[in-house]
């Protein structure tokens, strides 16, 4: 069974750490989150409670730290919302 959406992330944080050391990768403005950047031709869908009311939503994810970038949250926003091919 592969790592989970959640495990992955506490993954990313332990080998780079907090995303809030680098500048976000398409403003330059402080980083606030790791953000998958939807090129792996291998990802990974699950699952997570990120809304409000804590429906559980559907998420794409990598096991590759390379397909992770720092962003602030207005970017990372952006990033979700756009549709990506399934």
């Amino acid at each position: 069974m592969p790592i989970s959406y959640h495990g992955m992330h506490r993954r990313l944080w332990r080998v780079k750490g907090k995303a809030a050391r680098p500048p976000c990768r398409h403003c330059g403005q402080p980083a606030h989150h790791w953000a998958y950047d939807g090129q792996d031709p291998n990802e990974l869908t699950g699952t997570s409670n990120q809304s409000r009311d804590r429906r559980q939503v559907p998420v794409r994810y990598s096991l590759k730290l390379e397909h992770y970038i720092p962003l602030c949250r207005s970017c990372h926003t952006t990033l979700d919302s756009q549709p990506r091919p399934v």
